[in-house]
């Protein structure tokens, strides 16, 4: 036994139910960055990352055997979570003096002021909280119930407990794993309802009455299908799409031309293939100016495999595989190229790089299997320029 084991024998390792499932709940929850913008530029968004995090510091220790801590970080999770809810009714954060004082590590109010707070509101979380007043009723039950492990309340909750027969101790580690299960389990359904109280597009976006009416690729990742139905359960996002803060935002949308299929791909995707032509040609007065200069350019020679916007932070890819190793790919590479000498026809590994300045701040980049000619630099100039006249673009 190394002196590690002597100190923490009393550590009963665990390895919990559905731990891959709650994993890719966090990042579900990270990956809903909203496309308000006071929330974006306050960085209230870090409230949810962090809340992700903690719930996986949560599974970590529990899996440990630290299960006290566990029950802990879980409970963070969601008062953060809760925090960013309450922020997210303000109207102007940046003079905000509760958040000023916060980031500051000031004197903020405790979690129960900013539930009592929050249901006082009459804003969408009342209207959430009404529809699925059972769920936030067990919570309730839920948390009373784990701040006995969080605040060692009887020996159950101890580690030493002294001389404890085999059996009853096999039975208190059972209760104990049923008790985080359900904890966690209601803590990441109760983070996407407060997610949602912020914005509705985590599940709009994944509606099929109304996706296909967006015309924008915003910055919310939707709610995967294993978090809907593994977690949070399609009866209770029925229930949450019944109610007005929801409505009114799928109302907005729903009276919008529907996109294609092919169309949906390249404006969320940014995926085009050529043979869709003729189906997206008819929409593509719902394209972004990027989107059309980028399928302008694929049209001009199946040569072109990637077009780079952006610096590279955006780009488009086509039917047509680059020569390349997709996998390496460094946005130094465009850079490169950008202020060399010989900005058309750059070897790159297998393929090749053109640099066109004439677009945007940050210029364009083409990746081509083969050289362009001067016929296609040609057309892909005149492209470029049609972009500073939107006339001439669509």
């Amino acid at each position: 036994m190394n002196n590690d084991d002597y100190f923490y024998n009393h550590l009963k390792p665990n390895i919990l139910k559905d731990k891959g499932i709650f994993l890719q709940a966090t990042h579900d929850i990270e990956g809903s960055f909203t496309g308000r913008l006071d929330i974006l530029t306050s960085g209230l968004h870090r409230f949810f990352l962090e809340s992700s995090k903690l719930i996986r510091n949560a599974i970590k220790l529990y899996e440990q055997g630290v299960f006290d801590a566990a029950f802990y970080s879980v409970r963070s999770a969601l008062e953060l979570a809760r925090v960013v809810t309450y922020l997210s009714n303000e109207n102007d954060l940046g003079d905000n003096e509760l958040y000023k004082s916060w980031r500051q590590g000031g004197k903020f109010p405790f979690d129960s002021n900013i539930k009592k707070q929050l249901e006082d509101s009459g804003n969408v979380y009342i209207e959430i909280l009404t529809v699925l007043r059972d769920f936030f009723d067990d919570q309730k039950n839920h948390l009373a119930l784990v701040q006995k492990y969080i605040h060692k309340q009887g020996y159950k909750t101890f580690y030493e407990r002294g001389f404890i027969f085999a059996e009853k101790e096999k039975r208190r580690q059972e209760i104990i794993a049923d008790d985080f299960y359900k904890f966690l389990n209601g803590a990441l359904i109760e983070i996407a309802l407060l997610r949602l109280c912020v914005d509705p597009f985590p599940i709009l976006l994944r509606d099929s009455r109304v996706m296909y009416k967006v015309h924008f690729q915003g910055m919310t990742e939707p709610f995967s299908d294993v978090f809907v139905t593994k977690i949070i359960g399609e009866d209770k996002i029925e229930k949450y799409c019944t109610t007005q803060s929801y409505l009114s935002t799928f109302n907005y949308f729903n009276d919008n031309e529907q996109l294609s299929e092919e169309a949906y791909a390249l404006i969320n995707n940014q995926y085009y293939d050529r043979k869709d032509w003729p189906i997206i040609e008819k929409q593509i007065h719902l394209l972004s100016k990027k989107d059309v200069i980028a399928i302008k350019i694929f049209n001009l020679s199946d040569k072109i495999a990637i077009v780079y916007m952006l610096g590279g932070w955006q780009w488009y890819f086509s039917d047509v595989n680059s020569l390349r190793d997709g996998t390496r790919f460094s946005s130094q590479s465009l850079l490169d190229v950008k202020d060399s000498d010989i900005k058309i026809n750059t070897k790159y590994e297998e393929a090749y790089l053109s640099y066109f300045s004439n677009f945007d701040d940050d210029g364009l980049w083409v990746e081509h299997n083969t050289p362009l000619t001067k016929l296609d630099i040609f057309d892909i100039e005149k492209i470029l320029k049609s972009n500073h006249d939107a006339s001439n673009l669509y």
